[in-house]
């Protein structure tokens, strides 16, 4: 009883927020999406933490969940203050370098599927939710790192691209490059394949929370017949998205036996465990990995003992109650890496770095590489709803790599944005 009643705390929490947000806010934002969505979650722990599947959970506490409240609100701060209708006129980086980059990203895609899915059969076995689930878990022993070779070369450069692959999308869309969005569209649809071949909910589930955040951030900008095929083709795309989601899901979790009351039990578990695990484990799991997730590449770097991969991970840090096996937020992370007191601290910093990043000018002006910021900062609010979306070598390596195209991609041209159908360059 007393955990259902903190379960039911820590909604109302989230809820209540997300009420007063629009109360001031007035209309539905991105950090709108974001509080509703944590709110959504949080509704979801209940029935999962009573449910009769549920064998792994202790009983909960009540300052943990104050804990993850106060950080991931301090976190989600940049996001909550952003005012998308305030932004009047976008700077544009140099066309050229941005034609550059997209041709290299549709390239990497394009010779990733090519490479990988001739080990992958595609037949009707990509309708199959066990023959899915088998490919996921046979994909998990296989993991390594990339090798060498041309090939590898561009399988890495997708990896590096893919935070950002929606986003070049929705770019040369708004700057009517026609070709070079068609090639960026071919290359999603050829990611998804490999993920569904692969058993993999990761990327769906992802691209799948982009699309929110995409539509919420240029809505005010695109004029109302605009505006209408964008949600018809979005609303496609989420409706593919959730039924892949679903194929694989139904593979992992659904069975002759257990059927669809564990089936519920896979879809709560996958969108609930996260407050459950944190309280439990959050901020005592019995030991702190010493940076080992988030900052695996600065270990390899300074010469200290690491792990490759998560599952070397697990076995290196076996001793600690939790692993990440099991989802716990990115707050987690950052508290089972540092400690609740340094996990803190380092998130705070994060906080300081984007909002200071991430201001409109006086004149409503944004920068193109501020939107790659916050898509960034989306991505780990978001879509670390399970872990920190950027953990371990490669991951962090993606990260720089994102920072370096905010460096990178610097003001150039101004786009006034009052509608998409009158775009002016300045």
């Amino acid at each position: 009883m007393v955990n259902t009643f903190l379960l039911c705390f820590n909604f109302v929490l989230y809820f209540l927020t997300f009420i007063v947000y629009q109360c001031k806010k007035k209309y539905f934002s991105i950090g709108s999406f974001v509080l509703l969505f944590y709110t959504f979650l949080s509704l979801l722990a209940i029935p999962l933490y009573n449910s009769p599947f549920a064998t792994e959970f202790k009983d909960l506490t009540f300052f943990p969940f104050v804990y993850l409240y106060v950080a991931l609100m301090m976190c989600f701060s940049p996001l909550l203050l952003f005012k998308d209708k305030k932004v009047r006129s976008l700077r544009m980086p140099d066309s050229i370098l941005m034609n550059i980059l997209s041709i290299l990203l549709i390239a990497s895609f394009l010779i990733k599927f090519l490479t990988e899915i001739s080990s992958l059969s595609i037949d009707d076995s990509l309708f199959d939710p066990m023959a899915l689930a088998k490919n996921y878990y046979e994909r998990e022993r296989e993991y390594g790192a990339p090798g060498f070779g041309i090939s590898n070369m561009f399988r890495f450069l997708s990896v590096l691209f893919s935070p950002v692959l929606a986003l070049f999308f929705f770019y040369n869309i708004i700057m009517k490059n026609t070709w070079l969005s068609l090639g960026i569209a071919i290359s999603i649809v050829s990611y998804l394949i490999l993920s569904l071949c692969n058993g993999d909910r990761y990327f769906i589930f992802n691209l799948f929370m982009e699309i929110p955040f995409l539509f919420l951030l240029f809505r005010h900008k695109l004029d109302q017949t605009t505006r209408k095929k964008m949600v018809l083709v979005l609303s496609i795309v989420g409706i593919l998205l959730v039924s892949g989601l679903a194929l694989v899901t139904i593979g992992r979790f659904g069975n002759d036996r257990q059927q669809r009351e564990y089936l519920i039990y896979g879809l709560e578990t996958y969108a609930a465990q996260n407050f459950i695990f944190f309280n439990n484990y959050g901020l005592d799991a019995g030991g702190i990995r010493y940076g080992e997730n988030t900052a695996n590449l600065v270990k390899r770097v300074l010469g200290l003992r690491t792990s490759t991969n998560p599952a070397d991970g697990r076995l290196m840090y076996s001793h600690l109650k939790i692993d990440n096996s099991r989802f716990y937020t990115f707050v987690g992370d950052f508290t089972l890496d540092y400690g609740p007191f340094w996990g803190f601290i380092i998130l705070m910093l994060m906080t300081i770095f984007f909002r200071s990043h991430l201001r409109l000018t006086n004149m409503g002006e944004y920068k193109f590489n501020q939107i790659i910021l916050l898509t960034v900062l989306y991505q780990i609010c978001v879509q670390g709803f399970s872990l920190f979306p950027y953990s371990f070598w490669m991951a962090n390596i993606k990260l720089l790599f994102v920072i370096l195209l905010y460096f990178l991609l610097g003001s150039n041209k101004r786009i006034r944005l009052r509608r998409m159908s009158n775009i002016q360059k300045i």
